[in-house]
């Protein structure tokens, strides 16, 4: 097992190693200049891995013309991950790249995404394609993401500034709040089929198994850390996500804690829930 010291803080995190992982209250800011693929956190060979508590942003990259991607966090392929209270946020673009993306999760890789902030990045004359969300296969099984109780902001480029780009990836999505200042496509499927309408959050297709408590409005955050206003819509708006850990739960024998612990607080150590239900996003809002 891989755990890497937070104290350590690199300007780009890559897992080589295979094996489990564990990364806890990192925060890696990449400035992304040059080269083909720019992360701030790239999964080359992993088995399973925690984030917890974790911020990984890209902030501004003039990277190369024939450049593919620009993402926070990049999963690779055939990898578990499980991604509790953290923060991916793509940045900002000024030379053309295909997507620039919070998250990137690659085929055979099973994703449990609980109580974080995932952003596109702002693309100014550049780039075509933004979102917090890109899932799809090329050569192997689909992925399998699960999003519950987090902030989803699609960013802003030319053509379509959309929250999840998903090709033949599977897909669901419980109790977050999908929000843009403007955006083109809550869900965008191939290069073909968008769906621009806030009510299509709560509806099932082929590749949205589940999609049930979700909503789209601005989250009144008070910081980059996702901390929540008194008077955010995400308060109280979650739910326990305790019931979609499924296989993930046995991670306790690993980690060496129970993972429902782990989700039991935010990342500032706060329980959750506080109140009648779970905050949506990193924070759990408490009086100060």
């Amino acid at each position: 097992m891989t755990e890497l010291d937070p104290t350590k803080q690199p300007s780009t995190v890559d897992i080589r190693s295979g094996g489990d992982v564990i990364l806890s209250s990192m925060s890696v800011v990449s400035g992304g200049y040059g080269g083909v693929e720019v992360a701030a956190l790239r999964v080359t060979s992993a088995w399973r891995m925690l984030i917890l508590n974790c911020d990984f942003r890209i902030t501004e990259t003039d990277a190369d013309a024939g450049q593919i991607d620009v993402t926070a966090i990049d999963t690779g392929r055939r990898a578990d991950i499980l991604m509790i209270n953290s923060t991916a946020s793509g940045g900002l673009v000024r030379t053309p790249t295909t997507l620039s993306l919070g998250m990137k999760i690659w085929e055979e890789t099973h994703t449990l995404v609980i109580g974080s902030r995932v952003e596109g990045g702002q693309a100014i004359d550049a780039s075509p394609y933004a979102a917090a969300v890109a899932a799809y296969t090329i050569r192997g099984p689909a992925p399998d993401v699960t999003i519950i109780n987090s902030v989803l902001n699609g960013g802003e480029a030319a053509q379509s500034n959309g929250i999840i780009l998903a090709y033949a990836a599977l897909l669901q999505l419980v109790n977050s709040d999908v929000w843009a200042d403007s955006i083109d496509c809550f869900y965008y499927w191939g290069w073909s089929v968008c769906w621009p309408n806030p009510s299509t959050l709560n509806q099932t297709s082929i590749f949205v198994t589940e999609a049930v408590g979700n909503f789209s409005l601005d989250p009144q955050f008070t910081d980059d850390l996702g901390h929540l206003a008194e008077t955010s819509p995400c308060v109280d708006a979650g739910t326990d996500p305790d019931v979609y850990l499924g296989e993930f739960s046995d991670w306790s024998n690993w980690l060496g804690v129970d993972v429902a612990e782990l989700i039991a607080h935010d990342r500032d150590g706060d329980p959750r829930p506080h109140g009648p239900a779970w905050d949506i996003g990193p924070d759990e809002w408490t009086p100060q």
